[in-house]
């Protein structure tokens, strides 16, 4: 299943975006405290707690300075997933942001989750606006 977000845009520099959403250090304001505890974060790896699931742990598999950041699972993810978020520099306050969502699950159980998971996205996208 693929899930893509809708293309926001931020009134920042792509370098300023890519600054936050490179480090886990730097991402907590954008966790959702109601339903994530005990985050733990490096630069490149962060731990947490999913109330009613368990603990999870996130890595960045891959980084493109200003332009990609690339995320999967830790090696006790119970999916198989990748999510990147790319930037698009249009001018100097003026860049767009699009996250996207590859993972393998059953067909029955992607009718059922990809509409909760690209508003989750756009939720993402909106969230990072703010920052």
């Amino acid at each position: 299943m693929q899930v893509e977000s809708k293309v926001g845009k931020i009134e920042k520099k792509a370098e300023e975006i890519f600054k936050i959403i490179s480090d886990f250090r730097k991402i907590e304001p954008l966790v959702p405290k109601e339903q994530i505890k005990d985050f733990i974060a490096t630069e490149d790896n962060c731990t947490f707690t999913v109330e009613n699931y368990g603990t999870l742990q996130l890595k960045i598999a891959n980084k493109e300075p200003f332009k990609l950041v690339k995320y999967t699972g830790g090696e006790n993810s119970p999916l198989n997933f990748f999510l990147w978020i790319q930037l698009k520099e249009i001018a100097v306050t003026d860049t767009r942001i699009k996250i996207t969502l590859r993972t393998d699950v059953p067909k029955i159980a992607e009718i059922m989750v990809k509409k909760k998971v690209e508003k989750a996205l756009n939720n993402l996208i909106e969230k990072i606006s703010s920052l």
